[in-house]
């Protein structure tokens, strides 16, 4: 019924994968990459404020 019913592909295909994740557990380095690619990304924003701040104080 998915050619007919757009909405029933969908879940179809996460019923699908579902039974795949089962099987094929997933190791996750994710959290420590999107920790690393997060402090990393504030620490140009920190660097770029305080390189902001001597700029005001020298002036």
């Amino acid at each position: 019924m998915p050619g007919i019913i757009p909405s029933f592909a969908n879940s179809l295909k996460q019923i699908l994968h579902k039974s795949k994740s089962l099987i094929y557990p997933r190791f996750l380095p994710q959290r420590k990459q999107r920790r690393t690619i997060r402090e990393l990304n504030f620490g140009f924003f920190f660097e770029r404020a305080i390189t902001e701040v001597f700029a005001i104080v020298k002036k």
